[in-house]
């Protein structure tokens, strides 16, 4: 009896903020005192705060941040919860709390772990940014009420903050899946004018944040290949929609061919609300659901003066040699819009930044 007892009063030890009451029964040597303590403290309950439950093999924190239960996420942590620990499908709490739009949440949980070791998480499916990632799914999917643009606000400044750094000069290179995040992320932090010369321009997302932007009075411009600006045009029609002017090449620069590619993939940013410079980005991606989900692309991001003016000389002079659409394309539906999920094949919908 005594042994069981010892082991009660060690299990009541391990909550450091009633330690008084417990060096109170341990200096009381009746069985009665310590059992007494012990239950008044709530310590009888020998829960593991790590211990698994399905479905999902989930800790209790990891089932608190899905339900986007505060309270119960602070009793978690404050009982020794892992926050690094992960399901059965490979997920953290911080990304179980994203996909499910708890904003709240996941500030909560960033504030009791390494910030950069778990936003940067890579989910064994290849996603690099898991967190960023399942956020902007958790938003594209209908089922799923919660805070996501709020929640999307906080993520790209956080990986901004603790994930890219800020260095100067700014000189930061992007793959794949992270360019379509990192661009929206610009385009939402922009203050003057943004400037885009894209081989096809045909995912929605740019599309809604640079009519997000036309309406806080962001001027913009667009220009593409002249072979591409009908095909899949349903982002051109929102830029026109929103009154951005949308331009296609149709001769070289210098005017010296007829028939050519208009192969640039650049953005041109006025004056960046974070980093209070003009900023270029540039690469091999398309704005195009393939180049952001399917192939090898890259794009990078800089502040150098003398780079920027070079492609503004060379923007200026696509403007120069290209054709002004004044209307929507004829029979194209606008699938931007509030009532029509674009059809691209990652099914993410656009990202509201108003």
């Amino acid at each position: 009896m005594q042994v069981i007892l010892s082991f009660l009063l060690l299990i009541c030890s391990m909550h450091t903020t009633h330690s008084a009451a417990y060096q109170q029964a341990a200096a009381n040597s009746s069985h009665s005192s310590m059992i007494q303590a012990c239950a008044q403290l709530g310590a009888l309950q020998l829960h593991d705060p790590n211990g698994r439950e399905e479905p999902f093999n989930r800790t209790k924190l990891m089932r608190a941040a899905c339900a986007g239960n505060k309270a119960e996420v602070l009793q978690a942590i404050q009982q020794g919860a892992d926050p690094y620990l992960k399901d059965t499908n490979n997920y953290t709490a911080l990304e179980l709390a994203a996909y499910f739009g708890h904003s709240d949440i996941a500030q909560l949980l960033l504030m009791f772990g390494d910030k950069k070791k778990m936003l940067s998480h890579v989910h064994p499916s290849g996603d690099q940014w898991s967190v960023l990632s399942l956020a902007r799914k958790g938003y594209a999917d209908p089922n799923v009420k919660g805070q996501h643009s709020e929640l999307l606000h906080f993520l790209y400044d956080q990986y901004d903050r603790y994930v890219l750094g800020n260095g100067n000069p700014l000189k930061k290179d992007f793959m794949t899946a992270d360019v379509l995040a990192i661009l929206c992320k610009l385009i939402h932090e922009e203050e003057v004018n943004i400037n885009v010369a894209q081989y096809r321009f045909t995912h929605g997302d740019p599309a809604r944040a640079m009519a997000s932007a036309k309406q806080r009075g962001i001027a913009s411009m667009v220009v593409v290949d002249k072979d591409y600006h009908k095909e899949y045009s349903a982002a051109l029609n929102h830029l026109l929609l929103h009154d951005i002017p949308v331009y296609y090449a149709f001769k070289t620069a210098d005017n010296s061919a007829d028939y050519f590619s208009m192969h640039h993939k650049f953005y041109l940013f006025g004056h960046n609300s974070i980093h209070k410079r003009p900023l270029l980005l540039s690469g091999c991606c398309n704005n195009t659901g393939q180049a952001y989900t399917s192939n090898w692309e890259d794009a990078r991001l800089i502040d150098a003066p003398e780079s920027i003016q070079a492609f503004h000389n060379r923007f200026n002079a696509l403007v120069s040699a290209s054709i002004q659409l004044t209307s929507p394309v004829s029979g194209a539906k606008d699938h931007y819009s509030e009532n029509c999920r674009p059809k691209v094949k990652n099914k993410i919908r656009s990202i509201d930044f108003s």
